[in-house]
């Protein structure tokens, strides 16, 4: 898949080449936490320049933390926090989780484990992050919103950006579902304010078995699947994007062992992420290369634009059919 030549930032256009090779990127808690500050800074209308002054931080520092360019320092996020009003445990919350607040080198913080034999992941010390914090869900939006590109694999529900309001209230509903994937119905209003970024492109590779799952009522079923379609027929305002359908037969690969996993590339830097019990992130690990190679694979093996098409107006007609019977 392609990828946009150019990143909007406050000020002009930077240019982006290809992404940051996954091995070099920056930690997730990195990356999370610096989309994280942005969205605070712009839901308070705080400029980079009234931020700088009340913080004491260059603009040129602030924008690294927002972009993850590394290292972030503890010192300065939390400068930033307290200026943004967060109140004091979650400004320890997210600075301790920063690989900086351990005082180890990048290369030490990266290599410590990676290579241990019983490590198949191979996976760092600060490869991967639960953010298990009450606002972690709505980082998790935050960061798949923000995504110039997403590429998003789910068996079991539909995720976030394209769901009909119907169905996102019973997916969210803690009864129905134990880990919402989004905060509903009390979305923070920072997070109100997040938007997508001109020309992001998303990716949807839906598990055949997500069009027979039922959520809700089979006339809520229809609909969704039927908002679906209308996505692939271009004709809402959620912009391009491209849906597939792996059949219930198809290739095993990495993602099977998923109920669901995306790659978002976020400020230049791939990021692996889901959530489970609460939202996970994982970058630079083998673990994360070998994600990137399987899920491309299962895009680029997945039935067609129309075949695809087929598949969801098939299990559409099937729910219309269930909730008049």
């Amino acid at each position: 898949m392609s990828h946009s030549p150019e990143a909007h930032i406050e000020g002009g256009i930077r240019r982006r080449h290809q992404p940051t090779p996954i091995e070099e990127s920056p930690s997730p808690s990195e990356i999370v936490i610096g989309v994280y500050l942005r969205a605070l800074r712009k839901a308070l209308r705080r400029s980079l320049a009234d931020t700088a002054r009340h913080t004491q931080l260059s603009t040129s520092t602030i924008c690294r933390v927002e972009r993850a360019e590394p290292p972030t320092h503890p010192r300065d996020v939390a400068k930033l926090l307290r200026y943004y009003e967060a109140d004091g445990p979650e400004i320890q919350y997210l600075t301790s989780n920063l690989p900086m607040a351990q005082h180890a080198s990048r290369q030490e913080q990266r290599a410590a484990g990676a290579d241990a034999v019983n490590n198949a992941a191979r996976r760092g010390p600060w490869d991967l992050w639960d953010d298990t914090a009450p606002a972690g869900v709505a980082r998790y939006v935050a960061v798949s919103r923000v995504a110039s590109e997403a590429v998003q694999y789910t068996l079991n529900r539909v995720p976030p950006g394209y769901r009909t309001p119907e169905y996102r209230s019973v997916v969210t509903n803690p009864d129905v579902c134990s880990s919402p994937d989004e905060p509903f119905p009390d979305t923070p209003v920072w997070l109100t304010r997040v938007g997508r970024p001109p020309g992001q492109r998303r990716t949807l590779l839906l598990d055949e078995t997500a069009l027979y799952k039922p959520v809700g009522s089979a006339g809520a079923m229809a609909r969704q699947l039927r908002h679906l379609l209308r996505l692939m027929d271009g004709m809402t305002t959620a912009g391009p994007v491209t849906i597939r359908v792996r059949p219930r037969d198809g290739q095993i690969s990495l993602i099977s062992s998923y109920d669901e996993v995306a790659e978002l590339t976020v400020s230049g830097h791939r990021i692996y992420t889901a959530v489970t019990l609460w939202p996970w992130y994982e970058t630079r690990s083998g673990l994360a290369q070998a994600l990137h190679r399987s899920l491309h694979q299962a895009v680029e093996q997945a039935p067609g634009h129309q075949a695809s098409y087929d598949l969801i107006k098939q299990a559409a007609d099937h729910w219309a059919k269930q909730a008049v019977s």
